[in-house]
């Protein structure tokens, strides 16, 4: 699994709006202009299909042209992540594959949802998906929509292992992202990133390498 580009990854890096045509089809023009839009405001990279795209409610027919538009659109300029995420084991890992086979070059991922998980089924899933990817996962912590709660500790084991190599924190909990900067501290190439404005300059100062969220797309030089 390559990471060279995901290293990379600093600064703004937006999860842009998914763009729909009336017919509710990804608008693939819309989409094209609003990266070119935070590329020359110069993002180090983005999000496709993330919270802010409403990866969630885009039906699965139209996750291949939302991605593939997108890759096409960014020519390899910075990396573009997906994000991806089910109830299920088999699907999330088969949305890991897509984003692969598509040319994405990493995915954020939340931990299964509707059941509520303890740290040690999370780890479990997240090695489980890390054995069959091709491209590198990034955790999405935000506990707030998934319900799933888990300790740093957690995260630092999964850094430990191979299975994730960055993970956006969208908890609003200082503690929580301070710790896995500590954790993962002696790995340069592990990419913490806060998740929306919360304690911006905060994070920054504890050692997160960017920010994402929506401001992004509409205001890429300000994140």
């Amino acid at each position: 699994m390559a990471t060279s580009k995901i290293e990379s990854i600093c600064d703004s890096i937006p999860a842009l709006i998914t763009p729909l045509t009336p017919n509710l089809e990804i608008d693939t023009a819309a989409q094209t202009r609003l990266i070119e839009h935070v590329l020359s405001a110069g993002s180090k990279g983005y999000v496709v299909l993330g919270s802010t795209g409403e990866f969630a409610v885009i039906p699965p027919s139209q996750r291949v042209k939302a991605i593939s538009n997108a890759v096409a659109s960014t020519k390899g300029r910075v990396p573009v992540i997906v994000g991806v995420g089910r109830p299920s084991l088999e699907e999330t890992a088969a949305e890991i594959a897509q984003a692969a086979d598509l040319g994405a070059d990493a995915v954020l991922c939340t931990p299964s949802y509707y059941f509520p998980l303890n740290g040690e089924q999370v780890w479990i899933q997240f090695n489980q998906l890390a054995k069959n990817a091709r491209i590198p996962i990034f955790y999405y912590h935000i506990p707030q929509l998934t319900k799933v709660a888990i300790g740093p500790e957690v995260i630092g084991q999964l850094w430990q292992d191979g299975a994730i190599r960055g993970i956006k924190d969208s908890s609003g909990m200082a503690p929580f992202l301070a710790r896995v900067v500590t954790l993962t501290r002696s790995d340069p190439g592990f990419r913490p990133i806060v998740g929306g404005p919360f304690y911006l300059v905060g994070s920054l100062a504890m050692g997160a390498v960017g920010v994402t969220g929506s401001p992004g797309s509409v205001l890429p030089h300000l994140e």
